[in-house]
């Protein structure tokens, strides 16, 4: 799960890189914004994916 986090993190550090680089276009910026949003948009729900696992076995162990 830590990876995750983690994961998280870099992607918004690349994020606020790309927005405020002075070498590319704005078109550039939104492409790669759209693109690395994107990834995360995949690691969340990944994230709610897994709830549902540990929601069961937390349930059955109680």
């Amino acid at each position: 799960m830590y990876w995750k986090i983690s994961a998280y993190s870099d992607i918004y550090g690349k994020i606020r890189k790309i927005e405020s680089s002075e070498t590319l276009t704005d078109g550039q910026k939104r492409e790669k914004v759209r693109e690395a949003k994107a990834i995360l948009n995949g690691i969340q729900k990944n994230a709610l994916g897994t709830v549902e696992v540990y929601q069961d076995t937390v349930s059955k162990s109680i």
